[in-house]
């Protein structure tokens, strides 16, 4: 390959291995760094004011992520799903209230 090429290229891959060339996997480090570069990457969404995001409940909650999914889909930790998509967002207070109902000695509610 000539210094001056600046034509773009998939990984090379070993002999015998199963090659993802086919992917466009591999371009997307390199597309989302020169989106940045040029200010048009999508900016991350903001929680509304009192409420977090997944990470945020996993942040807050001392309990595995797994163990969270469960709880949400068991509809014991409340949360709201924003139309038109998959995001759920948590009040932390709703949902600290929610899980004290299950702590041994907690409050009955």
């Amino acid at each position: 390959m000539n210094a001056n090429n600046t034509q773009l290229q998939a990984p090379q891959v070993a002999s015998g291995a199963t090659s993802n060339a086919e992917s466009p996997l591999w371009l997307r480090p390199l597309i989302e760094e020169i989106l940045r570069e040029a200010g048009c990457h999508r900016p991350k969404r903001e929680s509304p004011p009192g409420f977090v995001d997944f990470s945020g409940l996993c942040a807050a909650v001392p309990l595995s992520e797994r163990s969270l999914r469960d709880l949400i889909k068991k509809r014991i930790i409340p949360h709201v799903r924003v139309s038109g998509g998959r995001r759920l967002l948590f009040s932390l207070p709703n949902v600290e209230k929610s899980l004290l109902r299950f702590e041994k000695g907690g409050t009955p509610e």
